[in-house]
């Protein structure tokens, strides 16, 4: 009997919660967030872990829940330790609190 195989998490979970936050409906991407969460298992999830959890932290702060965007700060550099944001796209205050987020937690880049 074949083993059937596995396929890697889709990048395609991302796209509601992507558009979320593009739209500033960040109650909304924090919902559909925690949905695509459990769905973002294993070593090839880890790219796309770390950029729902940088959707939740920028989701986060924007609704003035800092402490919030630590934790989740805190999961991105978890799964992808050597993490940046483009200044092209991230805010100074999202790239600052990962910078401090970073020294504390003793990640990497």
């Amino acid at each position: 009997m074949r083993e059937l195989a596995v396929a890697p998490p889709s990048e395609a979970l991302l796209k509601e919660p992507r558009g979320h936050v593009r739209d500033a409906r960040f109650e909304a991407a924090l919902a559909a967030i925690d949905g695509v969460r459990p769905k973002l298992t294993g070593p090839d999830a880890a790219p796309l872990r770390a950029e729902l959890e940088v959707l939740a932290a920028t989701a986060s702060l924007a609704l003035g829940r800092s402490d919030d965007a630590r934790k989740r700060f805190a999961a991105a550099l978890s799964a992808d330790p050597a993490l940046e944001l483009d200044p092209a796209i991230y805010s100074p205050k999202l790239r600052d609190l990962l910078s401090r987020v970073r020294a504390e937690t003793g990640s990497t880049p």
